[in-house]
């Protein structure tokens, strides 16, 4: 197999593969929306109970567990799009070549951090769900909010995964041309 085609199988997995990342984060940023409208509709409710009657019981808890499903699901199309902060003032002076490098190793270390993190929080959420431990107020099971975040860290991973093969695919394309 010569060079060029090796190219162009390693672009087509790259393409399938960002396709299918950015298919999970919107659909994580989808479920994030719908976490958000819970949150404004239950806090609206709360307020408007506090003028007629007594408030609702519990709904900071509840709101409590959508904003942490709001924000992890965020967190993979906030990599994406990078509007995450970024301090480059040292890197920006490198050559290009120097600054993909630096990206790769920057994604890697975040994709293998991250996928530590999906998996702390995924066996977490198992623990929680075999010992049966309820909300201190609601008295409901919480383990499907922990594994709601967990996905969003999963989909995380994978974000910063594609983000290395992309960098590694740009510096590949420099240095074989």
């Amino acid at each position: 197999m010569t060079a060029k085609e090796n190219n162009g199988a390693g672009r087509a997995f790259e393409i399938l593969f960002e396709k299918t990342v950015l298919y999970m984060d919107r659909f994580l940023l989808g479920i994030g929306g719908v976490a958000v409208v819970c949150i404004m509709t239950l806090a609206s409710a709360n307020i408007v109970m506090r003028l007629f009657a007594e408030p609702m019981r519990g709904v900071y808890e509840i709101i409590a567990y959508m904003g942490a499903v709001s924000i992890a699901s965020a967190l993979g199309f906030a990599q994406r799009k990078k509007d995450h902060i970024v301090v480059d003032i040292v890197s920006e002076k490198y050559p290009e070549s120097i600054r993909r490098i630096i990206d790769i190793i920057s994604f890697t270390v975040m994709t293998a951090f991250f996928a530590l993190t999906a998996r702390y929080l995924f066996s977490w959420g198992h623990t929680l769900a075999a010992s049966g431990e309820v909300s201190e107020t609601l008295k409901i099971v919480f383990h499907p909010f922990v594994f709601c975040v967990s996905a969003g860290f999963g989909v995380l991973t994978l974000t910063c995964a594609a983000d290395a093969v992309h960098s590694s695919y740009i510096l590949y394309k420099k240095v074989i041309s």
